[in-house]
């Protein structure tokens, strides 16, 4: 994966991803989240209410990234949340 950094604030570093491969990413306000080739989730950035502190293990096929929190589509087509609950 090549990044290209153009502008914009990088506080939380969350224009600098992990270095891993991804299928599909997801930009947060503050975080962002994807799945790697292996399945697995990688979030990066903002982590102020466990927004990009995915769940362990499982594997997953879709991804979303909200603004304090995060949900996934697991490969058995079951939904996971974390982050704020408000």
């Amino acid at each position: 994966m090549t990044l290209l950094f153009v502008g914009g604030s990088n506080e939380y570093l969350q224009v600098t991803p992990p270095d891993a491969k991804f299928t599909t990413i997801d930009a947060g306000h503050n975080h962002n989240c994807g799945i790697t080739t292996a399945g697995t989730i990688a979030c990066w950035g903002k982590d102020s209410v466990a927004q990009s502190t995915p769940p362990p293990g499982d594997s997953f096929i879709q991804i979303s990234a909200g603004e304090k929190h995060s949900c996934a589509v697991k490969a058995d087509n079951t939904l996971i949340c974390w982050g704020d609950n408000y």
